[in-house]
Order: structure tokens, then sequence, then C-alpha cells
């Protein structure tokens, strides 16, 4: 009778132990507000990044490979020039249902490229550029000016005239395009950087993710919870 009491005893506190066990494994950590806050650093290099720089004076020519992408207004043998950057960020280990707190993007002057001497340039005015959603999807591979996505003004955000030649820009507020980014993933295009004002002679010139000097690749920093 002893051993009979026993075993059931036993049985009972294994399966209170496997009922437990059962019960945290099943538990899915909450992505609302109630969540910890955590935060997610994205600068990628060549192999996983995206960007690429397009240019009107070359419509049909694809610069996905180079160290730099940059937003420009030139002219090349005086013929006038537009030159846009494009980005984007694989945001998909954030959770769909994350609130982002804050978003700050970090580009990087690149002084060895070519693009107007590796320097920003306001030589004819300001060189305050926009930071725009693009709308459709874009191969770093294949795009060009010619085939370039459109972008919206909805959440734009913008990068203040330069103050010096090399001035690398840290922390620039993107919360909001990229808060839209994480609710819906499906849209998530990238960003493209253009001047506000495309007039010959301003630029702003930046590393790209394919730069060699890792440091100064862009960087997307994404408070959530």
């Amino acid at each position: 009778m002893k051993t009979i009491k026993l075993l059931i005893y036993g049985a009972v506190i294994i399966t209170a132990v496997l009922s437990a066990c059962s019960k945290n494994d099943s538990t899915t950590p909450a992505t609302g507000s109630g969540s910890t806050a955590q935060t997610k650093t994205l600068q990628p290099d060549a192999t996983t990044g995206k960007d690429a720089c397009i240019n009107s004076y070359y419509p049909s020519t694809n610069f996905g490979s180079n160290e730099d992408f940059d937003a420009t207004a030139w002219t090349s043998g005086g013929v006038f020039y537009i030159a846009r950057g494009l980005l984007q960020f694989d945001l998909s280990s954030i959770p769909t249902g994350a609130t982002v707190s804050s978003a700050t993007l970090s580009l990087y002057n690149d002084p060895t490229a070519v693009q107007t001497g590796g320097q920003h340039s306001t030589l004819s005015g300001s060189n305050t550029a926009y930071i725009s959603k693009v709308n459709a999807a874009w191969d770093q591979s294949t795009v060009t000016w010619s085939n370039q996505p459109t972008t919206s003004t909805a959440n734009q955000a913008t990068i203040p005239m330069s103050t010096s030649n090399n001035e690398d820009y840290t922390n620039l507020d993107v919360t909001a395009l990229v808060a839209d980014m994480v609710k819906n993933p499906s849209s998530n295009y990238g960003m493209m950087i253009s001047l506000v004002t495309e007039v010959q002679y301003r630029s702003l010139v930046f590393a790209s993710s394919n730069h060699s000097n890792a440091a100064k690749r862009p960087k997307l920093v994404v408070n959530y919870k």
C-alpha cells in the first residue's frame, strides 16, 4: 500500500513539473507597450547592405557597387546632371507589432570619393536634402537613373545644410519613416536621398555599405518595444 501511495505521489509531482514547464515554453514575449525596450543597430557591409547611386549623366549605368552614394547637382563638360542615393535596411528582425520609440540614421562623408572631390558643397546655395520613402522595389545591381523608383513625401526627413566639407551626419531623426516601415514591412523599399534644390554646384557625398572602412558605412539605430 505504501509503495502505491508513493508512486501516486511521485506521479503527481512529475505531472505538476511537466505542466509548469509546458506553460513557460508556450509564453511568447510581448511586443506591445508592456515589453522590454530593445535597441537594434544595423550597419551592413557589402554582402548584406543595399545602396546605390543613380546619376542623370549616365542614365543607363548602374553604380550599385560604388563605395559612395551622393545627393548632387553638378556639371560635367558643361552638361548639367543630378545624382541621388538609394539605401535600404533589412528590418525583418524587428517584430511587426513593435512600437518604434526612435530611429536615427548616421551617414558618413567619403573623402576619397571621385564625386566633387569627396567633399560636400554649398557653392551655389544650401545642400539641404530630403530622406524620402521609396514606393517600389529596386535592385542594387540594376537600378539606374532611367528606372529609379518613385518616392513619397509621407514621413519625409531632412539632412541639414553642411557646415564643413567633410561633415559626418550622425543621428538624423528618421523615427516616423522607420516606424511606418516596421508597421508595414511589405512597404519597406528603403529611402532616397536627394537635394531639396537640385541646382548645380551643391552636393552631399556619403560612404556606402561597400566602403572599405566599416566605420564609414551607413548606420541605422532603432529603439523599440
